[in-house]
This record gives C-alpha cells, structure tokens and sequence, in this order.
C-alpha cells in the first residue's frame, strides 16, 4: 500500500515537472522538458525513513518522464544544508528535493543558517504525512502502552529514549508525550535515522522513528512497537495509538513533499 501509494505521487510530481516547459504564452516553442537526468537531493542520511521513500518516488519518476533520477544525500543541520544546497541550484526542474516540516518550517527558524525556509522554495507536491511511533526492545518487558507508561513514571527520568536531532518533529512529539502522560525521559540524540540499532543493542530503552528502519527489526522480534504518535492510523501495522490510549500527541503536524528552488516554473 506505502509503495503504491508513493508512486501515485510520485505520477502526479512528474507532471507537475512536465508542465514546466509548456506556456501558451511564450514567444517561442520551449524545448521538451525533461531532456536530461534530474537530481533529487534527501536531506537526511541513507536508509532514513524520508530516504527510503524519496527512493521510491524517484523510481516513479523515472518510469513517468523517461530520465534517469539521481539521488544524493545532503545531511546535516536537521534537514537544512540539502534544503539550503537546493536553493541556491537553477530554477529549472532538474533539481528538486524532499523537504520536512521539521527542516523547513522549524529548523529554518531555531537554527541560525542562511536557508530561509519556504521563501527559498517553490513547493511541488506532497507526498505524505510520516508516521512516528516509539518501540523497544522486547527484552524490557512491556506488553504495549500503559506497561511502558508504568515503568516510566517509576522510574522518573531514567528511561533513555534515542531522538532524530533535537529540536525535530519527533523530539517535540517526545516532549507532547512527556506532558500528556506526565512523565519523564532522557533524550539521547541521534543523526536521522541512526537512533534505531541502539535500541537493538540496549544502548538506549527506546527510540521514535518513522516505521521505515524499524519493522525489519520488529520482524525478526528484536524490537517491538510501543505506540504511534497522534492520531493517524497505519493500515498495514496493528499499533495502538497514544491517543487511543487516553495520552494526546496530535497538536503537532507534519509533512513531507518534494520542493525546488525559488522562482521554478
């Protein structure tokens, strides 16, 4: 369904780039668009959660346009140095990049840097509202939610759980958690995507990620899912919401879409 469901988008992306070469109003034809590679810069590392799924778009964009797509990870800055290298690149559809509401609408503002956010920005479409949800290991005890509530709330403080870059969508939505269940966790700060294998090795108790790096994990039973965040539902994974469970993490929304540089047809 996930992939699916990126490939439509994936469709819809390519002819919204198509449509960049075509106005009835020009003085002369324009040429075909797209007539070479288009560069789809990830600014979060290999195997993240955003990487995987810009993978997959990438993929249909490819089969949609023709043109080979190449993908390059800019990391750093929690999102902004990819978004930042894409704003200064030609307008010209043959750059773009998967851009968050962390990188863009958040980090842009706490961090001082020269991107600027959305001004910098022609935005394209839409590709998902991610999904967060705290896991652990097996190993801890805890048969879902209220078992972890329990143990946090014993043992105020002490319980580690690894967080995407501080100040990030999913390190807000810690804090949202803290405030609903009245509790308190240690943040243990990781590069995106990277804070799920401490989990494994019992560096940290917890971690929060979108479900792409966990669920091999949750599949060979070496991590379990706790509780996803807000109030959305993943079809194809059983994980009760913490909302559901009387706990309120919805005040914080999220997104992900495909972005080019300011000033793009």
């Amino acid at each position: 369904m996930y992939r699916k469901s990126m490939v439509a988008v994936a469709a819809a992306s390519a002819l919204v780039l198509s449509a960049c070469s075509s106005t009835s109003d020009a003085p002369e034809a324009e040429p075909d668009f797209p007539t070479q590679s288009i560069t789809v810069t990830v600014p979060y590392p290999a195997g993240s959660g955003p990487d995987a799924g810009a993978r997959v778009i990438a993929r249909g964009i490819e089969d949609a346009l023709g043109v080979a797509t190449v993908i390059e990870n800019i990391e750093g800055g929690a999102s902004t140095i990819g978004m930042l290298e894409l704003a200064g690149r030609e307008p010209d559809g043959y750059s773009i990049a998967l851009g968050s509401f962390s990188g863009i609408s958040l980090q842009s503002r706490r961090i001082d840097n020269p991107f600027e956010g959305l001004s910098s920005l022609t935005p394209i479409a839409q590709t998902k509202l991610p999904a967060f949800f705290v896991y652990a290991s097996p190993d801890n005890g805890w048969d879902g939610i209220e078992d972890f509530i329990d143990a946090a709330r014993a043992n105020p403080g002490e319980l580690t759980i690894g967080v995407p870059n501080e100040g990030s969508t999913p390190d807000l939505l810690v804090g949202l958690l803290e405030e609903s269940a009245d509790i308190e966790l240690e943040r243990v700060y990781f590069d995106a995507g990277q804070q799920v294998l401490p989990a494994v090795n019992g560096t940290v108790d917890l971690g929060i990620a979108q479900a792409g790096p966990v669920v091999q994990f949750v599949e060979t039973g070496e991590l379990q899912f706790i509780g996803l965040m807000g109030d959305q539902s993943v079809p194809d994974l059983d994980v009760q919401s913490f909302n559901d469970a009387g706990y309120d993490t919805s005040a914080l929304g999220d997104f992900e879409g495909f972005f080019g540089p300011a000033g793009m047809d």
